[in-house]
Parts: structure tokens; C-alpha cells; sequence
């Protein structure tokens, strides 16, 4: 098996073979983002340059993705780093939760909520106070995740009480 690691946007060349993933149209783009971040990125290809693996991780949050179909690759990219959370499309022994995305029905779900508090758009100039209330909140997140999102084009939300931020979100168009 030939790993590369993949060290800039630049060094982003994908090949699929059909049925590859289900996040096929967005592995690009989420490899693009997660070097952004200072994060890692490792593909494996056959002979003929075709796409087998796509192992994507976070050093800060310890988190990865890894797009495959072979055992023997899930296997190589799993042993490579250190993990708190790991996703995957392929269903293994080891402890897993399925997430099953094809069942929630938004339409009809029982669920009225009204805001109380002001939501507004973020812009480049809230980055510094997001990644204070991120690291405040959640101290393992990569704060790097907020400069990459708003600079990429991501529609980003923020939720404030005056000027207390509460809380933000960010929308992957």
C-alpha cells in the first residue's frame, strides 16, 4: 500500500471509484479545511492513481475521519494516531455508534421553539471572541475551526444576550 501524506490544498487530487463514499462531493473540501486548521491528511491510491483511502485528523482535538472500503486500510490509518473520537462508514468490532441520517424526519418532528435571544450573522471581525467563547466552552475543540470556516464562505451564525455571546453555529454550504 503507498500512503501520501498530503501536505497543502495543492496536493489535493482525487480519483473515486464509484461508490466511494457517501461524503464524496465534500472530501476535497474537508481535506482543504482540516490542513487549514494545521490538522493531517493521508490518502492511499492503487497503481493506476485511483482514490482506496482517506484518513483526515486533528492533532488538537485528537479526532478523524477515515474514508475507505478495505479492511487492511482502515486498519493502517486506525493504528497511525491517537484518537478521543474517530468516524468512520465502515462498520468494524470495535465500539461504535451508528448515526442514522437517512431517518430523521424534520418536516413532522414534535419540536416549537422560538428564540429569545438575538442571531445574527458572524463576520470575519467576531473571530476573536468566538474562539475565546469556543475555548471557554470547550477547551479540546481546535479553535482554528472558526478563521477557517468564515474564511472559506461557510454562513456562520452567532447567538448573543447584549453582548454576551451564548453560543455560534456554522452552516457548510
Amino acid at each position: 500500500m503507498q500512503v501520501t501524506q498530503l501536505l497543502s490544498a495543492s496536493d489535493i487530487n482525487f480519483v473515486f471509484p464509484v461508490g466511494f463514499s457517501f461524503f464524496e462531493p465534500y472530501l476535497a473540501y474537508h481535506t482543504k479545511e482540516i490542513l487549514e486548521i494545521g490538522g493531517e491528511a493521508y490518502v492511499t491510491r492503487t497503481p493506476d492513481g485511483v482514490t482506496s483511502g482517506l484518513f483526515i485528523y486533528d492533532g488538537s482535538e485528537k479526532s478523524g475521519t477515515i474514508y475507505t472500503r478495505s479492511r487492511e486500510i482502515f486498519d493502517y490509518f486506525y493504528e497511525l494516531k491517537p484518537f478521543n473520537w474517530l468516524f468512520s462508514e465502515m462498520q468494524t468490532e470495535l465500539e461504535s455508534e451508528i448515526y442514522d441520517i437517512y431517518t430523521v424526519d424534520l418536516e413532522n418532528l414534535a419540536l416549537v421553539h422560538r428564540f429569545s435571544y438575538e442571531i445574527s450573522m458572524a463576520e470575519k471581525g467576531h473571530i476573536g471572541k468566538i474562539e475565546q467563547f469556543m475555548a471557554s466552552t470547550h477547551p479540546e475543540i481546535n479553535k482554528r475551526w472558526v478563521s477557517v470556516a468564515l474564511n472559506s464562505g461557510d454562513r456562520c451564525f452567532i447567538v448573543r444576550l447584549r453582548t454576551k455571546l451564548l453560543g455560534w453555529a456554522g452552516l457548510h454550504l
